[in-house]
């Protein structure tokens, strides 16, 4: 298993794969469906968010089996966990 720390805002997130990995993508969306299972939906904005408080791109990325906004707020990283 090879693992990667997802780092966003204040926040981190360990995706682990089976094979190391250059699908920076896959590790998002494997990241934001976790979150989104353990119950973490703090970390995600709504579309309503983003257009009400002017949210720029550049702020949140979107991925995950549902599409949904993991707000960064500029402070974003994938970095692989050496063991």
């Amino acid at each position: 298993m090879t693992k990667y720390k997802v780092i966003f805002g204040y926040y981190s997130e360990l995706v682990e794969v089976d094979e190391p990995t250059t699908d920076y993508g896959a590790i998002l969306d494997i990241a934001i469906d976790q979150l989104e299972r353990d119950g973490c939906m703090g970390v995600f904005v709504t579309d309503d968010d983003i257009e009400r408080d002017g949210i720029t791109d550049d702020a949140y990325i979107t991925g995950g089996n549902h599409g949904l906004n993991l707000y960064h707020g500029g402070n974003f990283m994938i970095e692989r966990v050496d063991e």
